[in-house]
């Protein structure tokens, strides 16, 4: 460093710039002797996202690229249908859609004339993706499973949740498949249908199925009826049935009032499968209700008998009680007899 002098030091990042030199001034403050220094831009390709599907769209984006040179784009050695033509700043990004093949990674080039051996490239790496169709089946329908990006020529296993549904179906030379399973009984309204090759390759699909709940049965009996005169009843029940295409049960609560809450023990049953039950029930007035659920978990709307019933007259306690306080009268009435008796004689 000259004596008297100093030394500046700084960063910062190359904006978009043609292929080739460039330069960068460099001015000190109130002199008019700038120093220029220069640099090589080369051309570099991007892909956004660097990972997707196949089938997905993605951003092809070339910069550092000679201004107004048309150019190839290839993927995996075959030509695309992009053309690229920088701008002036050596800029130019296409959309391009992922065709069906195998799972890893495959090669984008791109080229100029001008560009001579500085050539881009970049890599893009394919994932397996699923589709199903309907998207919201009902149990016991058919699912077609449609498969890309897995493995070429590969065994798969399809599993419903935690159980294999597919008997061992192979991809394609491009790593796609489909393939028809019906679903299987279940509870819950979400599942999930997992797809794995040979290789280790897999996706998931989050199934739902259909979301309508079953109809709304019709209370029948027992309507504003009296059970018995004292103690517990079995009491009968029955209502209208309900259809629905992945099957229905019944689920039946008896209350002390309309809110249903608390209930006694025993006065609750679900999965019932036949319009009808019978209840063993303490004296007592009540009401009820009765729903549908469906095979896919969808709980129907409530049914609630506009009628009351009763269980017995009197309760067992009741005439317990009552007996006890007519043979303590009887007792006295004998005790009361033998004095008079005594003091007449």
């Amino acid at each position: 460093m000259p004596r008297n002098g100093y030394t500046v030091t700084d960063s910062f990042t190359i904006p978009e710039a043609k292929y080739g030199v460039n330069y960068v001034r460099f001015w000190r403050y109130n002199r008019d002797d700038a120093v220029n220094f220069q640099f090589d831009v080369k051309p570099k390709l991007q892909i956004i996202p660097a990972q997707a599907p196949p089938g997905a769209k993605v951003t092809v984006k070339c910069t550092g690229f000679p201004p107004g040179d048309e150019g190839v784009v290839t993927f995996d050695g075959n030509a695309t249908a992009i053309v690229p033509v920088a701008g002036d700043t050596g800029t130019y990004s296409a959309e391009f859609t992922i065709p069906e093949t195998i799972a890893g990674d495959h090669k984008f080039v791109a080229n100029t004339p001008r560009l001579f051996t500085d050539i881009a490239q970049a890599y893009l790496k394919v994932t397996p993706t699923i589709n199903i169709n309907p998207p919201k089946p009902d149990i016991g329908a058919e699912v077609e499973v449609t498969g890309k990006g897995f493995a070429s020529k590969s065994s798969i296993q399809i599993k419903y949740d935690n159980v294999s549904v597919a008997s061992s179906p192979a991809t394609s030379e491009t790593g796609s498949f489909t393939y028809v399973f019906k679903v299987p009984e279940s509870s819950e309204a979400q599942h999930k249908i997992t797809v794995q090759d040979a290789s280790g390759n897999s996706a998931v699909w989050g199934l739902a199925l259909e979301g309508e709940p079953p109809p709304k049965p019709s209370p029948l009996m027992p309507k504003n009826e009296r059970f018995g005169w004292m103690g517990d009843q079995e009491v009968s029940f029955a209502w209208t049935p309900v259809s629905d295409f992945s099957g229905v049960t019944y689920t039946i609560e008896v209350g002390e009032d309309l809110t249903f809450f608390p209930l006694k023990p025993g006065m609750k049953k679900v999965g019932l499968t036949q319009p009808n039950c019978t209840l063993l029930v303490k004296p007592g007035t009540y009401y009820w209700r009765v729903r549908a659920v469906d095979g896919a978990g969808n709980e129907g709307e409530w049914a609630i008998s506009p009628f009351p019933f009763r269980v017995g007259f009197f309760s067992v306690w009741l005439l317990v009680g009552a007996g006890v306080v007519c043979l303590a009268v009887f007792a006295l009435l004998i005790r009361a007899f033998f004095r008079r008796l005594r003091e007449y004689y």
